[in-house]
């Protein structure tokens, strides 16, 4: 007991000595600290709060949370599905977009094609129509020329005997200079059917005569003929320098006689 209480004492001894020496040196006595000793020591003894309603309401704000998460993943879901629609239907209205300017483009150059065919056609048309009006002024002249007298021909009541082919309009001798030539159109006889004799009314001996367009050159006409069977025995010469618009004209135009 002696030792024992001679340790306990030493210890004691030790404790004041730093008790004092920390007194010292932080301006701290014994008394406070055994104010806050004792302070320490009733909070220990009054019972300690309940903070399980904490808890209870973290359990629920959890719940909440993941109510509310599975809410946002069922809408994402459906969002997605509903793009997945709204991306098909828009791929399906691009196709038939596509499909369309396909075909409008089609429709499009097939209607520049006839257009420019139409136009061709217009132009080509044009070009007949004045070369008509041409020829029809040419005979409206030579018509004129024989109805006042302007022209004289001669009415043949009977066919030449002899089958000489007479032209007043062309001198008998034809000089041809240095790559010239010369093109003759001979026009024999005609003779007229009973549907064409209707025409002329009751005159049954009809005097007729033909006019003749050739390349470029004036229009020229037989001498007038009565009868039903013509025998004009005309033939027209035309000098001609053989270059390609006349090689042109001979394979691709034609000469109009018209009665």
């Amino acid at each position: 007991m002696h030792l024992k209480y001679l340790e306990m004492k030493e210890k004691y001894d030790d404790l004041a000595e730093k008790m004092k020496f920390f007194e010292r040196e932080s301006d701290i006595n014994m008394k406070e600290i055994e104010e806050a000793l004792i302070i320490l020591r009733q909070r220990k003894q009054r019972q300690e709060p309940n903070f399980d309603f904490l808890q209870k309401v973290d359990d629920e704000k959890g719940q909440n949370l993941n109510r509310r998460l599975l809410e946002l993943e069922s809408q994402l879901a459906e969002t997605a599905n509903e793009l997945e629609k709204t991306r098909n239907l828009l791929f399906m209205q691009y196709k038939i977009n596509r499909d369309y300017k396909l075909e409008v483009d089609c429709v499009q150059r097939k209607l520049d094609e006839n257009q420019s065919e139409f136009q061709s056609r217009i132009l080509e048309s044009g070009q007949l129509l004045d070369i008509r009006a041409e020829r029809i002024q040419k005979l409206e002249k030579a018509l004129k020329d024989v109805a006042y007298g302007t022209r004289q021909y001669r009415v043949q009541e009977q066919p030449a005997v002899d089958g000489n082919l007479t032209n007043d309009l062309i001198a008998d001798a034809i000089e041809l200079e240095r790559g010239q030539n010369l093109i003759e159109v001979h026009i024999s006889r005609a003779s007229f059917n009973e549907r064409a004799l209707e025409y002329f009314g009751k005159n049954t001996d009809p005097s007729t005569f033909c006019s003749l367009e050739f390349f470029e050159h004036e229009l020229q006409m037989t001498p007038i003929v009565k009868g039903r069977t013509p025998e004009y025995n005309f033939t027209a010469q035309y000098i001609v320098n053989v270059d390609d618009f006349l090689l042109y004209y001979l394979q691709k135009e034609y000469t109009v006689i018209e009665l």
